[in-house]
C-alpha cells in the first residue's frame, strides 16, 4: 500500500510586533528549530469551533434502554445500580453524559490546524499579518503525521498511532451536525461533529486537522524534511526574507523560498518561487 505525502500550510505572523519588528517566537520555533504547536481546543477564536455540547434532551426510551445495555457490559461491577435505573427508567441519575463526554474531549486533548490553501487572501490577512507574514509549506503522508507518536506497525491498523491520533479534513456544514449522544455512541461522527465541524463561512480556509486525543498541549518536533517552502506574503520585503534566512541557516535541508504576487487579472494571488535557498 502506497502513503503519497500531501501539501499543508501554517499561516503565520513574522512579528509579533511589527513596528518594533519583535520576531514572533511561534513562527521562529516551526522554522529554526521544526517544532510545530499543538493547541488546545478552548483557545480558538470561533465560539462554536471545538465548543459544540453533547446532550440527551431527545433521546428516546429505547435509545435509554441500548445505551444501559451496553453500560451494563462494558462496567459489570455497575450492574445492579444500572438495572434498577434501566426498570424506574431514571435517566436522570445516570448525569450529564454527553456534556461530560464533550468536557473531557475538550479539555484533555489539543489540536494542529492546517490548511490545503497556500495562496488564501482572507488566510494571509488574519493569520499571516496582514500579508505581512508567512505560509509554511509542510509535506508529509499519512503515516508521516507531525504528531509526536510514531505510525506503528503498518500490519497492524487498528494500533495506527497508539489509537490517540485522528486526523483529517475539517467538514463545514450548513447547520448544526448531529449532536445527541445516543445516536453518536460508539461511532466515528462523535469526533467528526465535536472536533471537525465548523461553521460554513469557513470553508474557504480548506482545513486540515490533526487531533490529539488525551494529549495536552505541547510543541511537538517534526523532521526537518518536512519543511519545504516558505511563501512569503505581498507586503514582505527583503528585511522578512532576511529574518527567515537566519531562521533556516540552523537548518541542513534546502527550502524553496517563494513570494506573494496579487494578480492583475483577478482576486487571486499568484506564487512566485524565487530561490532555492540551502543552509
Amino acid at each position: 500500500m502506497s502513503y503519497p505525502t500531501k501539501l499543508y500550510y501554517k499561516y503565520r505572523p513574522l512579528y509579533s510586533d511589527r513596528r518594533h519588528k519583535t520576531p514572533h517566537e511561534f513562527t521562529k520555533s516551526i522554522i529554526k528549530s521544526s517544532e510545530l504547536y499543538y493547541a488546545t481546543p478552548n483557545t480558538f477564536n470561533d465560539p462554536f469551533d471545538c465548543n459544540l455540547k453533547l446532550h440527551t434532551d431527545d433521546s428516546t426510551d429505547k435509545e435509554w434502554i441500548d445505551y444501559i445495555d451496553s453500560m451494563i457490559v462494558q462496567y459489570p461491577q455497575n450492574k445492579k445500580k444500572l438495572v434498577t435505573v434501566k426498570r424506574k427508567k431514571s435517566w436522570g441519575r445516570v448525569g450529564a453524559i454527553g456534556e461530560n463526554t464533550a468536557k473531557s474531549i475538550y479539555e484533555d486533548s489539543s489540536v494542529l490546524c492546517l490548511s490545503k490553501r497556500p495562496d488564501s487572501i482572507p488566510m494571509f490577512s488574519y493569520y499571516a499579518d496582514d500579508h505581512y507574514g508567512i505560509a509554511i509549506e509542510l509535506q508529509f503522508s499519512d503515516i508521516e503525521v507531525p504528531c509526536g507518536i510514531p505510525y506503528g506497525d503498518l500490519s497492524d491498523p487498528s494500533n495506527l498511532y497508539e489509537r490517540t491520533i485522528i486526523f483529517r479534513d475539517v467538514e463545514y456544514p450548513l447547520t448544526i451536525p448531529e449532536l445527541n449522544y445516543h445516536r453518536l455512541y460508539g461511532s466515528e461522527k462523535l469526533l467528526t461533529n465535536l472536533i471537525f465541524s465548523k461553521f460554513k463561512e469557513w470553508n474557504h480556509e480548506d482545513e486540515f486537522r490533526i487531533f490529539r486525543r488525551n494529549m495536552a498541549e505541547s510543541s511537538v518536533k517534526f523532521p526537518q524534511k518536512m519543511l519545504t517552502r516558505i511563501i512569503f506574503g505581498s507586503r514582505t520585503g527583503q528585511d522578512e526574507i532576511d529574518l527567515v534566512k537566519t531562521w533556516l541557516s540552523a537548518r541542513t535541508n534546502p527550502v524553496i523560498l517563494a513570494k506573494i504576487e496579487p494578480s492583475k487579472k483577478d482576486f487571486s494571488l499568484n506564487i512566485v518561487d524565487f530561490e532555492n535557498y540551502t543552509p
